[in-house]
């Protein structure tokens, strides 16, 4: 089929509905593990945790692309329909998730938002191959790219931004604050809105051969001698960038799952409170009554604060709760707060001050950690802009974009450890975001190239396998493992991230496919 090519605003209006899945999967890759903390989980739980994320895509987007390839409604078309099955259930699933009351709600949670995510994301992977003839895949996959770094950013940062906006950041032990729970919900709404205006604004190709396609769907079901058919029959290309995959997930996966730990201790010093960290940390009595005092400040101008904190046994005696709690929001002048609180201050509860401060501190520098995290998708949005004004007049070289580009993200991996402040991480992540940039364009611009359009849907969910495979390996014990190798600190897996995605680099020399490499014009026969 001859397919023509298509505007920027086409290409945009197709590609909308991918800020909607990068809403869900940058909130789920930015505050799950937070979640899990908040929850109770210990850091070297973490990864396990993570295992349904992988574990899905490996099962989901392999079926649902086999079924789109063999999709066709006149209306509703080929993909459509999946984008909008797998909207609804994630925005669905992201109301829910940050109201776990358990930490095996979260863990469950977690697969049904995965599961979901993959169901409408396999689909839009395909339609850029459906659509946009050859000559314009790296431009189509580089526009995707740019609404997904949008997605990354705008969603990293919404607790921050609604927490600036009046949300609280405190809670009790085993709640998350509301400030995430309004992120989530808000990431629901953009999921679905998003989606529903590409479903609206798109249309699709139906199949080259209606007939022969009818023939096709009215064959005996054989949808898993058919999937083990195509990985045995995986094109050299598609093996090769299966390698690349592999390496660069790893390291993907590894930030996900501890950069909030990692730079809340290492970066923030504000670790997780947990009753080992209070154990260790009692023994200081100077120490003690700094988080003392430090309670104090917070609370006298924090009415939320300190009710909630009250609630939280703060004071033993639920009597003195009341009256604490009734005297205490009569007082409107701040300063008079603060001297009636140093005046009761003698019944509070030691270790639920230390708690509300050390947790006061670990959830806003894990909106910080959030808005830095942000930072990625910003620099992939530029990595991308500017990748999409030169292939709109100009061809590039894949490979080596490619492989620039996931050497500086692991440049920027490793700079973490060594940083001295906060404020160096909008380097680090920047860095980051030219390897998502292009780990979110390049293989996928290679790979359409190199294989057969009418199996393009299933093509797009085996080759998923090389990013759910590294994952799974990492889940099971391949981070801890890693990690542990430089020491116990959560820091040293941001190092085997670095070291990860430059290895993946570096393997972008075993892709030779001419066609894969950069676009070539077919001769045209008289």
């Amino acid at each position: 089929m001859n397919k023509r090519k298509l505007s920027f605003w086409e290409i945009w209006n197709m590609s909308f509905g991918f800020l909607g899945i990068q809403f869900g999967m940058a909130l789920q890759g930015g505050f799950m593990s937070r979640i899990f903390q908040t929850l109770g989980a210990e850091i070297y739980d973490i990864p396990i945790m993570w295992l349904a994320a992988p574990l899905t895509g490996l099962l989901v987007q392999p079926i649902i692309g086999y079924l789109s390839d063999r999709t066709w409604s006149p209306r509703w078309g080929r993909r459509r329909p999946y984008f909008l099955v797998g909207a609804i259930l994630s925005s669905i699933a992201l109301f829910i998730v940050p109201h776990s009351p358990f930490l095996w709600v979260a863990a469950g949670l977690l697969w049904i938002l995965d599961a979901s995510i993959n169901i409408s994301m396999e689909p839009f992977r395909a339609l850029v191959a459906d659509k946009l003839p050859d000559s314009q895949r790296s431009y189509g996959f580089l526009v995707q790219t740019l609404i997904i770094g949008v997605g990354t950013f705008v969603a990293s940062s919404l607790p921050w931004m609604v927490s600036k906006l009046g949300a609280s950041d405190s809670a009790p032990s085993g709640v998350l604050p509301m400030s995430v729970k309004v992120a989530f919900a808000v990431g629901a709404c953009i999921f679905l809105i998003s989606i529903l205006y590409t479903v609206f604004t798109t249309k699709e190709y139906p199949p080259e051969d209606m007939e022969e396609f009818e023939k096709e769907k009215q064959k005996k079901n054989s949808f898993i001698s058919d999937i083990l058919g195509n990985i045995g029959n995986m094109p050299l290309t598609m093996k090769k960038l299966g390698v690349v995959q592999f390496f660069s997930w790893f390291a993907f996966f590894t930030m996900w799952g501890l950069t909030n730990p990692a730079l809340t201790e290492h970066i923030f010093k504000t670790p997780n409170p947990t009753k080992e960290l209070y154990a260790v940390e009692s023994k200081n009595t100077d120490l003690i009554k700094k988080y003392q005092t430090e309670f104090l400040t917070i609370a006298k101008r924090d009415t939320l604060f300190f009710n909630n904190a009250l609630q939280d046994t703060l004071v033993n005696d639920l009597n003195l709760v009341h009256l604490y709690k009734e005297q205490y929001n009569a007082i409107k002048n701040t300063e008079e707060r603060g001297n009636y609180l140093t005046s009761i201050a003698q019944d509070f509860d030691q270790e639920k001050t230390w708690y509300w401060v050390s947790n006061n501190k670990f959830q806003k520098s894990s909106n910080l950690v959030g808005s830095y995290n942000g930072v990625y998708g910003l620099s992939s949005m530029v990595f991308a802009l500017i990748l999409v004004f030169y292939t709109s007049k100009r061809r590039i070289n894949r490979k080596y974009v490619h492989m620039v580009s996931l050497i500086l993200g692991g440049i920027g991996f490793i700079s973490m450890y060594f940083i001295p402040s906060p404020e160096w991480l909008i380097l680090s992540f920047s860095l980051v975001g030219f390897a998502w940039g292009s780990i979110l364009s390049m293989p996928y611009a290679m790979l359409s190239s190199s294989v057969d359009p009418k199996k393009m849907g299933v093509i797009m969910g085996i080759f998923n396998m090389f990013i759910v495979i590294p994952q799974i390996i990492a889940a099971l014990g391949g981070i801890n493992f890693t990690y542990k190798l430089l020491g116990d600190g959560a820091i040293n897996a941001m190092i085997i991230a670095g070291i990860s995605l430059i290895i993946a680099g570096l393997c972008n020399f075993l892709i030779t496919n001419k066609d894969a490499i950069t676009y070539n014009p077919k001769e045209i026969k008289n």
